[in-house]
């Protein structure tokens, strides 16, 4: 005779992913609906919706980064690296995980981890375009590493051709990079001036880098042109970071003298 408790232990068997696979798709709804939140920049909605779905599954990896992404949108840097902590803790080999994980702590200021986390990005996802970008702004303004910059920015463009900030910065470094055999006006204008299409014109920013291009190709005309244009948001330097707009007036008088501009 059958006992009861091994009667139990052979539904439990029998029926052992109805529960599991209803939370699962719980999880799944509700990232989703978390992720169309934070496409609409309703941050606080996006993190209660993300937590609903790790409370329905809690190895549900996409959820963690998805409240990453959103506690970062937030400048909440520290749960953003916590979230993809527990992301990587669940998926070791998450590439988006370690991508945004390098974000946060970037914009924390924690760049070698940063760095770090961007190479371990690639290393299990080698056409991370944006992984590429991010790393080769660190390699061109941190790191000072100019021809690893270059590759970079390079194949994250090949990679994915519509990340504006990763033409501007190529078009910097193109345009004001110290060493000479990094330097390349036509390519730089060219750059500058698919940052600025795709953003419609709309950052400072690029038009700033623009006017830098410009110069680096000789037409300094166009560069005090497009100078002064950026110089009418000197608030957009400001926002940058102490001195830039001081720096970006000085460029427009390098340009008026017939001088490219060159960073230290």
């Amino acid at each position: 005779m059958i006992g009861r408790s091994l009667l139990l232990a052979l539904a439990i068997a029998l029926f052992p992913s109805t529960t599991n696979a209803d939370k699962s798709d719980q999880a799944g709804e509700k990232c989703k609906a978390g992720l169309e939140a934070l496409q609409n920049s309703k941050f606080d909605d996006a993190i209660k919706l993300f937590t609903d779905a790790i409370q329905a599954n809690p190895r549900h990896v996409e959820s963690f980064i998805g409240r990453s992404r959103a506690y970062f949108a937030k400048s909440d840097f520290e749960k953003a690296i916590a979230d993809c902590d527990q992301a990587i803790s669940i998926d070791p080999q998450s590439a988006d995980a370690y991508f945004y994980r390098g974000r946060a702590n970037q914009f924390k200021g924690v760049l070698d981890r940063a760095f770090q986390d961007y190479c371990t990005a690639l290393h299990f996802n080698p056409k991370h375009a944006t992984a590429y970008a991010n790393r080769g702004y660190l390699n061109h303004e941190i790191r000072k590493e100019y021809e690893y910059a270059k590759n970079d920015y390079e194949e994250a463009l090949k990679l994915d051709p519509k990340i504006p900030n990763a033409y501007n910065n190529f078009a910097w470094l193109l345009s004001t990079c110290p060493d000479a055999k990094i330097r390349d006006g036509k390519k730089a204008l060219e750059c500058a001036m698919k940052a600025c299409e795709q953003d419609q014109y709309k950052s400072v920013i690029f038009i700033d880098t623009l006017a830098a291009a410009y110069a680096e190709t000789g037409n300094f005309k166009e560069a005090v042109k497009w100078q002064k244009k950026a110089l009418e948001k000197p608030e957009a330097f400001a926002a940058i970071g102490k001195g830039e707009e001081e720096k970006a007036r000085l460029r427009l008088k390098l340009f008026a003298e017939g001088k490219p501009y060159r960073t230290e």
